[in-house]
């Protein structure tokens, strides 16, 4: 309603172009954003200690795995609860495992969101 309200659409008309157009994301790749922009926050040091508390890296018994220097987050699993399933403490790390490798070790903020952002652009649309 946001987009068809700034772009005085009128209901009738196809929402997709208009988000591109306004270069704004859909709901479900919004939440994927906010999500990942907070692990990303978390990371670095920059959230707050009850969010980042949260958050744990992903660490191999053994340090010659392909996985130890891929960044990853330690997946929560939460079996047969719905509620459960979409706690921060389980989403997080599904979307940040999800992400490409140059998108999880971007060194700014700023150029998280840049490459996040297209990268969900790209595969969505």
């Amino acid at each position: 309603m946001a987009a068809r309200l700034v772009t005085r659409s009128p209901k009738s008309s196809h929402i997709t172009p208009i988000l591109k157009q306004r270069h704004w994301l859909p709901v479900e790749q919004r939440i994927v954003f906010k999500l990942g922009l907070l692990v990303f926050k978390s990371s670095h040091n920059m959230a707050p200690s009850y969010i980042s508390d949260l958050i744990t890296q992903y660490a191999p018994f053994r340090s010659n795995l392909r996985s130890a220097d891929q960044r990853l987050l330690v997946e929560h699993n939460m079996a047969n609860n719905t509620w459960g399933a979409r706690a921060f403490l389980v989403t997080a790390g599904k979307v940040w495992n999800s992400l490409p490798y140059h998108i999880r070790t971007a060194n700014t903020t700023s150029s998280f969101k840049t490459v996040l952002k297209t990268h969900l652009f790209a595969v969505k649309q």
